[in-house]
């Protein structure tokens, strides 16, 4: 029978990127230790600066406590042309350090529009309808922000990518319009995600 191996992340702990909505900090060494100690097998990055960012001092910390990186979150305001270039600096920044720490499983960059971001949006999360969703033109700025970012890491690290659909950043009728799909393609994609994600961590163990 194969052995799956489960990760964490510093946001369990309550290292949020909602800026004045965390609570006591943890820091990254109790964090990392307590994940350990409950058996977790690897780790998010969590947002810049919460663990360390000179990749020897990351390995260590990592190493000591037998954890490997899984990926980190790089959200980016896809829809706005205006931050797309700060977009993809802290993308390609935070791929080279995931490489730099790279073990097996290979880690992940985990590309998702700037969560919360949007007021309106965040005020109706969970209850986000198509009237609520970008436009035509919106779309065609927020897909090629996507790709910007992707070929910009993919031509510095050879890490792999996903893009996220998150909370109030996008529901499944908006990912299934950023896919190019209806919703049932969308469905189907997301079934075939999940069987490919299953058969990649039977292989790798």
């Amino acid at each position: 029978m194969s052995q799956f191996l489960i990760g964490n992340a510093p946001c369990s702990w309550g290292t949020l990127e909602f800026e004045g909505k965390g609570g006591e900090p943890i820091g990254f060494s109790r964090m990392l230790d307590e994940l350990a100690e409950t058996g977790y097998s690897g780790t998010e990055l969590g947002d810049w600066g919460y663990m360390p960012t000179d990749p020897p001092a990351l390995r260590q910390e990592l190493t000591r406590r037998r954890l490997v990186m899984l990926g980190a979150f790089v959200p980016v305001a896809l829809k706005e042309p205006s931050a797309l270039m700060a977009g993809i600096a802290n993308a390609v920044k935070t791929a080279r350090l995931l490489a730099a720490v790279a073990s097996t499983p290979a880690p992940f960059l985990v590309l998702a529009d700037n969560n919360g971001a949007v007021p309106a949006r965040t005020q109706r999360a969970g209850r986000i309808t198509a009237a609520d969703g970008l436009n035509a033109t919106d779309w065609k700025t927020f897909a090629a922000g996507a790709e910007a970012v992707a070929r910009a890491v993919a031509d510095d690290e050879p890490l792999g990518l996903f893009v996220l659909a998150l909370a109030e950043g996008m529901n499944s009728e908006e990912a299934a319009a950023f896919m190019g799909v209806d919703k049932k393609g969308y469905e189907a994609a997301r079934k075939r995600f999940s069987r490919k994600l299953t058969s990649l961590t039977e292989a790798r163990n």
